[in-house]
Parts: structure tokens; C-alpha cells; sequence
């Protein structure tokens, strides 16, 4: 006989959610493929139509490298900044907490 299968509600969910993100890659992988296709033909049709004094330029010239490359380079930019940011709050916290240790509690002003 056949495997019988006892799932619950939360097995069931995963499914959905798992089956959910590997439609939004594959649409992302879509979007992708068409941002090369669009360099692609703006690259022949910018060939096409321009001067002939003006440089023709290759899909090289005009995506010199692959999208995905560039968001990494993007979001180590945004990680940067990220810690950037957590460091200048966790300095002020700092501050403020030195000036009410150091806060004369009678006149309220910083000693």
C-alpha cells in the first residue's frame, strides 16, 4: 500500500511559504533576464539610429558587468552604513548616559 501522509496545518504552511519563495526567485531571475535584454536591444538600437560620428558601443560597454555583482557591491554599501549608523547611536546613548551620571541632581545641570 501507498505511504500514508499525516500532516499538520503547519507542515502544510511551510509548503505554501517555501513554494511562494521559489516563485518570487524565479520572478526575480525574470526580471533580471530582462534588464539584460533591455541593455541588450538599447545597445543595438542605439547603434542603429545614432550618428556616425558618434562611437558605437557594445552591451559590454554599456553593462560592464553582471547586475548581480552590483548588488552585492550595493548592499555591503548599505551593511556600511548600517554599522555606521548603529555606532553613532550607541555613542550618543553613551553620552546622554555620562551626562545624567555626571548630572548634579540639586540644580540640574551637568558637573
Amino acid at each position: 500500500m501507498g505511504k500514508v501522509m499525516h500532516s499538520t496545518l503547519k507542515d502544510l504552511r511551510m509548503y505554501d511559504v517555501a513554494h511562494e519563495r521559489k516563485l518570487k526567485e524565479q520572478d526575480y531571475l525574470n526580471y533580471l533576464a530582462g534588464e539584460y535584454v533591455f541593455d541588450a536591444l538599447m545597445a543595438a538600437l542605439g547603434n542603429m539610429f545614432s550618428d556616425k560620428k558618434h562611437e558605437s558601443k557594445t552591451f559590454a560597454q554599456i553593462r560592464e558587468k553582471p547586475i548581480l555583482s552590483d548588488l552585492g557591491e550595493k548592499q555591503e554599501e548599505a551593511d556600511e552604513q548600517s554599522e555606521y549608523e548603529q555606532y553613532r547611536v550607541q555613542r550618543m546613548i553613551d553620552k546622554l548616559n555620562w551626562d545624567l551620571a555626571h548630572m548634579d541632581v540639586e540644580s540640574g545641570e551637568v558637573s
